[in-house]
């Protein structure tokens, strides 16, 4: 049994029809930080910017990825809390822990989804290893033998 998840394909065309209004805001990412500070988040304008368009780019063929890093208590888990909070759950898929073939045998699709992970410490080298492949080749394919009856 071969059990495969794809996270690219051609742009998600519903999705992208959805988002026109907004993205004919000349003003876009200026929007998007007048929303995070009414929520909250203060003095991480450029890290949101960066972090919602790599958020966006999920609907894109070639999805950028990112990497959130800085000293204990620095504000990583707010700053991505808060962009991410304003995805539509069908736009996200976290994890806090793991195992690698919830990713193999998740029912729902991550293909033009962000894949956000709370803390990279909590994962297993088998789920980094799949992450990994996903990131590079955009699928990963897990092969699992079925005894017959």
């Amino acid at each position: 049994m071969t059990t495969a998840v794809q996270t690219t394909s051609p742009p998600d065309p519903v999705a992208t029809a959805q988002l026109v209004p907004v993205h004919q805001d000349p003003n876009i990412l200026d929007r998007l930080i007048r929303t995070l500070h009414a929520r909250g988040l203060v003095g991480e304008d450029p890290a949101a910017k960066l972090l919602y368009l790599i958020c966006m780019s999920a609907l894109l063929e070639q999805p950028v990825s990112a990497v959130i890093k800085g000293g204990s208590a620095a504000g990583k888990s707010f700053l991505a809390q808060s962009v991410m909070a304003l995805l539509p759950d069908r736009a996200q898929f976290r994890l806090t822990s793991a195992s690698a073939r919830v990713l193999y045998y998740k029912s729902e699709s991550l293909v033009h989804r962000t894949i956000a992970i709370d803390e990279a410490a909590g994962l297993s080298d088998d789920v980094e290893y799949v992450l990994r492949v996903l990131l590079s080749e955009g699928r990963a394919v897990h092969e699992t033998l079925v005894p017959s009856k």
